[in-house]
């Protein structure tokens, strides 16, 4: 199941696209974006971004942003003079197809994961890592999209990148039913929204 960002991201003048949209169109936005880039290699406030966004979402026992990483998102959404702020607007072109994804229940999974994929060969190219949250996303659109090998090569890869991460932790027990992995999910993460969902309600 798709974990949310918080609808407060879309409050961003940024691009949007419908699911309706043709592939073409869609590619042709992400290939602009990544076309016309201003890219830093230095500049790490994107990425640094991406880690506040994990830790106040996806890794916090309740879905709260602060407001003060609203302002810095939306600041950098909004000037043009941003360094790698593609990456921040692929993130929410991604948010925005799987907000409408949700609310309309079609989808066009290929899309999602050609743009986590944009996503993750950008980081990697620019910083030689990628970002917790874009690990997340991508084992849930392996999932969704029913590649099971991919979904176990990226928790794999990723608990070894990121082995405090939450919600890898518990995606990784949905996938191996390890109780070793459960037990420590159960004791020092019991309070998690996420855990709450998979595990302990079960």
């Amino acid at each position: 199941m798709k974990i949310k960002l918080l609808i407060a991201f879309l409050i961003f003048s940024i691009p949007t696209f419908s699911i309706a949209q043709e592939n073409s169109g869609i590619k042709e936005m992400i290939n602009s974006l990544t076309k016309n880039a201003i890219r830093d290699s230095t500049d790490k406030t994107i990425y640094h971004l991406m880690d506040e966004l994990f830790q106040e979402t996806l890794q916090s026992d309740n879905l709260n942003i602060s407001q003060e990483t609203i302002a810095k998102l939306d600041k950098i959404a909004k000037s043009d003079q941003a360094k790698n702020k593609h990456l921040l607007i692929l993130l929410l072109l991604y948010q925005n197809f799987t907000e409408q994804s949700v609310r309309t229940g079609q989808s066009n999974r290929q899309i999602q994961l050609e743009i986590l994929h944009t996503l993750s060969d950008e980081y990697s190219n620019l910083y030689n890592q990628i970002p917790v949250i874009i690990y997340i996303y991508l084992a849930e659109s392996y999932k969704a999209n029913k590649q099971n090998e991919e979904v176990v090569k990226t928790l794999n890869v990723s608990r070894k990148l990121y082995p405090d991460a939450i919600p890898l932790k518990v995606y990784q027990f949905m996938e191996t039913k390890d109780e070793t992995l459960k037990a420590d999910i159960l004791k020092n993460h019991k309070d998690h929204w996420l855990v709450k969902q998979f595990i302990t309600r079960n």
